[in-house]
């Protein structure tokens, strides 16, 4: 029986891995630029473009007032072309015989005679080959969390870094809790692929139908934003020993909700991932502090307390743009870390024995997040982890509004655990203990849900 590929219940839909390579053949044109409408459509036009080496932009199709930020390097990507077929990629063979070399496999009318195709390394290495192989480029959309999204360009060797094969892989069934053209969903998508395993949608359902399809079709791995998890989170969620590993990332992960992701998932490894559409995946570790490894010692350093990249380790169009890099060398990345190595002993063991250490940090914030109040910085992760850590919380958003008097003030979005209550005195008196007076929120609001981006991520926007 050939393998399932995608799995989507919010339309009551399947698809196996045969009829993936059958449909994927059958696509006729892709155009250079390549609007979301569903999810099976947008996964056999990336397989069609990186089979015939093709560059194609990927848009999320979320809504239009998104879409049309990204209007002008939209435009410049179709070539200008206008309706019709103009500027559409030819629908030559070269897919199927990228394929069928690669699997092993007469595309077409041998199809026919395939029906045992689908299982075992073979497969697992067609399908991974087809990606290494590959000169195509994707572009794709920033989230917008904290800015106007923008168009980043990837070649294929970066957005399958992270990529493992094994044949400890080959039972593995992937939740997709990311929109599949945001950068971490391809990663997702693609991992699936080359390994041929399950996917199934979660993206877009509500926290209950999180749950249902976990246990329905018994996920092994989710990736996903802290976001995401923390939604899944309340009290009375029950536990999911289906899952062996939970890869996180794209936001601060506190420490409150470590522990409630591992009462959620009492059989799940956590990894927390360090990426971003400008550099890829780059750094994993087990919590919060991350260690640069040795594979990429001066390649990432820190920078005014902010983390920079060098250039090769960018996306195809960042490495290009030179107004992008300080210093001609190193992207700065605008996540603001704090080191926590080295730093106790530097006035004993001398600058020389410091350098030898692995870097070693975490994350504090965005720079452009920080909220001015009569003149103090306010960082507001660190407020939303003290009012994440209250047993009432589930979830938080803090934010400035403007004032006349002191510039900003801090506000919070608090959603409410069931069942539970807290004043805004109560938060006041516990935040006092901990925090100076301009950094306690002013005003407190309660709200049924906090907004998101379409990748999953907390909106920053105000």
């Amino acid at each position: 029986m050939d393998k399932l590929f995608f799995i989507d219940d919010t339309v009551g839909v399947r698809y196996a891995y045969l009829q993936l390579l059958r449909d994927a053949e059958k696509v006729a044109n892709i155009r250079p630029v390549h609007e979301f409408v569903d999810c099976y459509t947008f996964f056999l036009a990336v397989i069609r473009a990186i089979g015939n080496n093709a560059k194609v932009a990927l848009v999320p199709g979320v809504g239009r007032e998104l879409d049309k930020e990204l209007g002008g390097e939209l435009g410049e990507a179709e070539g200008g072309s206008k309706g019709g077929e103009e500027g559409s990629l030819s629908s030559s063979s070269s897919l199927g015989s990228s394929l069928g070399s690669s699997l092993g496999l007469g595309l077409g009318s041998s199809l026919g005679l395939g029906l045992g195709w689908g299982g075992g390394l073979e497969g697992k290495l067609g399908w991974g080959r087809l990606l290494a192989d590959s000169k195509g480029e994707l572009g794709i959309m920033t989230s917008g969390s904290t800015g106007a999204p923008k168009l980043v360009w990837h070649a294929m060797d970066s957005l399958t870094r992270a990529v493992r094969i094994a044949a400890n892989h080959e039972n593995d069934v992937w939740g997709l809790a990311y929109h599949p053209a945001h950068f971490a969903g391809l990663q997702v998508f693609f991992q699936a692929l080359a390994n041929q395993n399950t996917l199934v949608r979660l993206f877009g359902l509500e926290p209950a139908g999180v749950h249902r399809a976990i246990d329905e079709h018994q996920i092994t791995h989710i990736s996903a934003t802290p976001t995401f998890l923390n939604l899944l989170c309340t009290r009375e969620s029950s536990s999911h020993p289906s899952v062996k590993r939970i890869t996180i990332g794209g936001e601060r992960l506190p420490t409150a909700l470590i522990k409630r992701i591992a009462g959620l998932f009492p059989n799940a490894k956590l990894t927390n991932i360090y990426a971003s559409t400008e550099t890829g995946s780059l750094l994993a570790a087990d919590g919060e502090y991350f260690t640069v490894p040795l594979e990429f010692e001066g390649l990432i350093q820190i920078i005014d307390g902010e983390l920079a990249v060098h250039q090769s380790l960018l996306a195809k169009s960042i490495q290009a743009n030179a107004t992008c890099l300080h210093e001609g060398s190193f992207f700065k990345t605008g996540d603001q870390v704090e080191r926590v190595d080295g730093e106790t002993t530097a006035e004993m063991a001398g600058e020389e024995a410091i350098s030898e250490r692995p870097v070693r940090f975490r994350f504090v914030g965005r720079r452009q997040d920080e909220i001015n109040v009569g003149g103090f910085k306010v960082n507001p992760l660190e407020v939303e982890e003290l009012l994440l850590a209250m047993d009432e919380v589930a979830g938080v958003r803090v934010y400035g509004r403007k004032n006349s008097v002191t510039g900003y003030l801090v506000v919070c979005d608090l959603v409410l655990q069931p069942f539970q209550t807290l004043s805004t005195l109560q938060i006041r008196e516990r935040l006092t203990r901990r925090l100076a007076p301009y950094q306690i929120p002013r005003i407190v609001n309660v709200v049924e849900a906090l907004p998101t981006t379409y990748s999953g991520k907390q909106d920053r926007l105000h």
